[in-house]
């Protein structure tokens, strides 16, 4: 798949305006972004391609409206709605035709790579950056296949990004932790419609957080998400495997390798970029706290990314770094309120949480989350609003079931 350098060739001294460092959607997309407006773009990845990436694989309807191209190709299923469950008991079953789509990561940022060397950027597989120095007037950027000069560095290599470990090595981002495993159904199980049209997510899979189902063309991708804890990731095998005896659907089901994975989270002052090098994505920490989405605000800030290198690759003079800080504002703002509606939410004893969760007005807000219609800073205010509404409600119909009365 496009340009791979021979082992006799020699790379060192080569010229570009911009190395992109990872294949992912982030870096994929930055490449795409800049090698179309006529710059030159080396994108490297430490891994060959394609590569395995732990990820649920639901693109939802906000990361789809940021994608420049069509990705038809590689598609497993489009998603018409959402079902709402709560450990297990389905809740709400919402419609909401192109709420998302489903995808492998492997085929998908393959797919994408393949869209940044079609647009004319040079691409490194198997190629692991080693280190960087900045100039002046520029970087020499030192991989395993030699070392490059360039005028700027965008750091789009993942939750343990080396371009972040060099840039800034004292910062750490906020950790969540997901927890997924490939399902794969019976050989005669039919793709009818329910439940293979919508994502199902479970709020009473596990404390602080959801757990999912996802359907793909031959299996589902099933997870569980919370945010961070002192005790990390201890529990959430037990955690997992209660989930999936709790979901019929999973019972015929062969279940594949279990894999969990960090999603680093944004506290809105965390560094982006120094001097001629920045980060996006994953990379840059900004993982949505609530639902631990990566994919839509690593294309979000590589879009916002490629602008600002844009227009300082065509200007003279040093890169203005407050620039690509104050085009990152909105979105770290947006991430800030996910996590407000993560602490409000996931705080909520199970009680209070089946009881908000039944609530349509809550349904509707997260929903519109999923499907983009709804920014987090509006949700977050409309669900402190709508939260004990629901509850008040709720209290009035039915009061909170108590525990049966111990036998003497």
């Amino acid at each position: 798949m496009g340009y791979r350098p021979g082992a006799g060739q020699d790379l060192n001294g080569r010229q570009f305006d911009v190395v992109c460092v990872g294949c992912g959607p982030a870096g994929n997309l930055c490449a795409w972004r800049l090698a179309r407006a006529g710059h030159r773009v080396l994108l490297i990845d430490r891994s060959d391609l394609p590569r395995n990436k732990t990820c649920g694989g639901g693109l939802s309807a906000r990361a789809l409206a940021l994608l420049p191209f069509d990705i038809a190709p590689v598609v497993h299923r489009r998603m018409d709605g959402a079902r709402l469950t709560l450990a297990g008991r389905t809740l709400a079953d919402i419609d909401s035709p192109g709420i998302g789509a489903m995808i492998e990561r492997a085929e998908f940022d393959q797919f994408m790579s393949r869209q940044a060397v079609a647009a004319g950027a040079e691409l490194w597989p198997a190629t692991e950056l080693l280190g960087f120095q900045q100039q002046p007037d520029g970087l020499t950027v030192r991989t395993a296949r030699g070392t490059v000069q360039a005028r700027l560095l965008i750091g789009a290599d993942g939750a343990h990004s080396r371009v972040r470990q060099l840039l800034f090595p004292d910062w750490q981002p906020d950790w969540a932790i997901g927890l997924e495993a490939r399902f794969r159904w019976p050989p005669d199980a039919a793709p009818r419609n329910d439940p293979f049209d919508r994502a199902s997510f479970d709020f009473g899979a596990l404390d602080t957080g959801y757990g999912w189902i996802f359907p793909k063309r031959d299996h589902f991708n099933v997870g569980i998400y919370r945010l961070h804890k002192p005790d990390g990731a201890a529990g959430m095998k037990a955690q997992f495997d209660r989930f999936v005896l709790a979901n019929p659907l999973l019972h015929d089901c062969r279940r594949e390798t279990s894999q969990g994975h960090p999603i680093p989270l944004s506290n809105g002052r965390q560094p982006l970029a120094k001097g001629r090098a920045l980060l996006v994505g994953d990379a840059a920490g900004l993982g949505e706290a609530f639902l631990g989405e990566g994919i839509a605000f690593a294309l979000d800030s590589a879009g916002r990314a490629a602008d600002w290198a844009d227009r300082m690759l065509r200007q003279s003079g040093p890169p203005v770094v407050r620039d690509y800080l104050r085009a990152l504002r909105p979105l770290t703002r947006e991430l800030r309120y996910s996590l407000r509606i993560a602490r409000l939410l996931y705080r909520l004893p199970a009680p209070l949480l089946e009881r908000t969760a039944a609530d349509p007005g809550v349904q509707r807000v997260v929903v519109g989350l999923l499907h983009g219609r709804r920014s987090y800073r509006a949700s977050f205010w409309r669900l402190l609003w709508q939260v004990p509404l629901a509850l008040w409600t709720a209290a009035d119909v039915a009061p909170l079931q108590q525990p049966p009365a111990q036998a003497d």
